[in-house]
């Protein structure tokens, strides 16, 4: 029997007075990293992360996401840290698994402050520093296109991450 181990990401851009433009759902991919830290966690008996976060993948110098991607290193893309007023990584706050299932009942809100620009995708770390280059990168999701994000929008993010046995 094997374990398949997949996400996906709900999101939801509202404009300033909450009306929703636009609405989705991405498939992630978990990364190597991701992968090693959940098994040395839940078999190994390694030190366990307390709280995770997620962020934004700008479009801006985007190529490629890798499985081989770390937080110190994921050359095909950055992380857009500057133009939401949230003054940390907003942190993904999931219940307790159920039926392999983890997800988050309330969304994790972007606030869009500073400055226009599109979105890639989005990423879920164990840091909550914006730009940060530490901790364990969990997964990555990138969005067919792009998602155009105005001042005074807000993205609101929900991420599931199940796992499931196969024969």
């Amino acid at each position: 029997m094997r374990i398949l181990l997949g996400g996906i990401y709900y999101y939801v851009v509202r404009d300033w007075r909450g009306r929703v433009k636009a609405r989705g759902k991405v498939h992630n991919a978990v990364t190597t990293a991701g992968m090693n830290y959940l098994l040395d966690t839940g078999i190994r008996n390694t030190a366990q992360v307390t709280a995770w976060y997620l962020s934004i993948i700008d479009n801006a110098s985007f190529t490629a996401v890798a499985a081989a991607d770390t937080m110190g290193s994921h050359t095909g893309w950055v992380e857009q840290s500057t133009n939401y007023s949230e003054a940390t990584r907003p942190q993904w706050s999931p219940a307790a698994a159920s039926a392999g299932l983890l997800s988050n009942a309330a969304a994790v809100v972007f606030t869009i402050a500073t400055a226009n620009f599109s979105a890639k995708g989005m990423f879920c770390t164990s840091v909550n520093t914006k730009g940060g280059t530490t901790g364990t990168l969990l997964s990555t999701a990138i969005l067919t296109g792009t998602q155009a994000l105005v001042v005074t929008d807000t993205w609101e993010l929900t991420y599931q991450l199940e796992a499931q046995a196969v024969a």
